[in-house]
This record gives structure tokens, sequence and C-alpha cells, in this order.
């Protein structure tokens, strides 16, 4: 695993928050903990985790175990976003614990979802044009 491909899945899991509404750091300290992303909307904060990891390695429970002690310690909502798998017991704890949990689809789906909204308005302003170009 390449530190550029990580940098990436941090910045795609970055840019995911901002269409959501988040305003956005990547990277940051806060206290003595070192934050991938800090997202913050209306009031809510989100400490994002970004794990790259291969296909063949799974995010193991002793990542969700110590990102929510940060968390906790820094009174925020846990997320982790992950490109592999996460075990059965990482998928259970992080469900207890409240984590926000952040896939490659998810993030897709968040990009593709911007791409139709775009479109959709390119193809009202085309039927529009079309339609002022005929009233010629």
């Amino acid at each position: 695993m390449s530190v550029w491909a990580g940098r990436t899945w941090e910045n795609n899991v970055a840019e995911y928050f901002k269409k959501k509404g988040y305003r956005v750091e990547v990277r940051v300290k806060k206290g003595s903990h070192e934050i991938d992303l800090w997202a913050e909307r209306e009031g809510e904060v989100v400490a994002c985790q970004c794990k790259y990891f291969a296909d063949n390695r799974a995010v193991g429970p002793d990542v969700v175990r110590a990102w929510r002690t940060v968390c906790q310690d820094l009174k925020v909502k846990p997320a982790l976003a992950y490109t592999s798998k996460l075990t059965k017991l990482t998928r259970e704890l992080a469900k207890e614990y409240g984590f926000l949990l952040l896939n490659p689809m998810d993030v897709t789906i968040a990009y593709v979802e911007e791409l139709k909204a775009i479109n959709e308005g390119l193809l009202e302003l085309l039927e529009e044009s079309r339609n002022a170009w005929h009233l010629k």
C-alpha cells in the first residue's frame, strides 16, 4: 500500500463529508491526537479514522476500540472509513459504540448522486434552451 493511495482515500472521504454539508479538516492535531478527518456541521463534530488496507487484510477490533477512546476523550462522534473488510467483531463493536462506518461504495454513491443532480440541472437547462430556440 502506498502512502499516496492512503492520502487519496482520505481526500475522497473528505469530499464525501463536504457533500453532506460538513466543514472538513484533513490530517489535523487535536490535543495529543492525530485525526485523519475532522468534520463539523451544525454543532455535530465527527472524527474519522481512514484505513486504506489491502483486500486481504481486515480491519480488526483493536482499531475500533482505540478510536473510540480517542473520540471519547475529544467528546466527538467516531467514524471509520475503510477500504477492505471488517471482522465480525469489529462491525459489532462499531455498531455498539455508535460509529459512522463508510466504505468505498458509500463514498462512490455520494459522488454519483452529486453527478446525477448536476446532470438533471443540465438537462433542464438544455430543455429550456431548446424550447427558447423553437420560439425564435
